[in-house]
């Protein structure tokens, strides 16, 4: 964890070392692969600071996973960006990193698509282009700062209520830099 504390040290995330539960009451609205995600209600309002967010509880167990963290922190950090979920700020607190994100009311694409095919419905050729054109604008945010998602997927475009589509999850993200301009994957 020692390592943990020092990648963490050289992101533009602002850390804080206190229990997440301590400043929010906490739902969890889903997990995957590399953590839960909680909607997450500040206990008390806090000017200058959203309500609701979200928080994505990260525990590595390598230091691997490690990296990753950091470097998921840190691609949240740097962007800005209509189409790009983004946060600046992050717990440490029992051997985890809990990072806040922007909440996304509308849930992802994935949990609409099968509420629209559980009703045997589909979506307008509009909305598709919608879609597709803020995940585009998304992705193009994160080419231009030569990060790669790599792990594009309907679970991972988030929606929220007033219409906006945001690219989200950089877990599996890499950043391309003058001595590594490639990157590879094995599945």
């Amino acid at each position: 964890m020692d390592r943990l504390r020092a990648l963490l040290g050289a992101t533009p995330v602002r850390y804080i070392h206190a229990d997440p539960r301590s400043v929010y009451h906490l739902t969890e609205v889903g997990s995957g692969a590399s953590g839960k995600v909680y909607r997450a209600v500040r206990r008390v309002p806090a000017a200058g600071s959203p309500d609701v967010v979200a928080l994505k509880a990260v525990h590595p167990s390598s230091e691997a996973e490690a990296v990753a963290v950091a470097s998921e922190a840190a691609a949240l950090a740097a962007l800005n960006h209509p189409n790009v979920v983004s946060g600046n700020e992050a717990y440490a607190w029992a051997g985890g990193v809990w990072m806040v994100m922007q909440w996304m009311d509308g849930g992802c694409l994935t949990d609409v698509l099968t509420y629209l095919q559980r009703r045997r419905l589909l979506l307008e050729e509009g909305h598709i282009a919608y879609i597709l054109r803020a995940a585009v604008a998304g992705l193009g945010a994160l080419h231009s700062r030569r990060r790669l998602h790599r792990d594009m997927k309907s679970d991972n475009l988030l929606l929220d209520g007033a219409g906006g589509v945001r690219v989200a999850d950089y877990g599996f993200s890499v950043e391309l830099t003058d001595e590594r301009r490639f990157a590879t994957l094995i599945l």
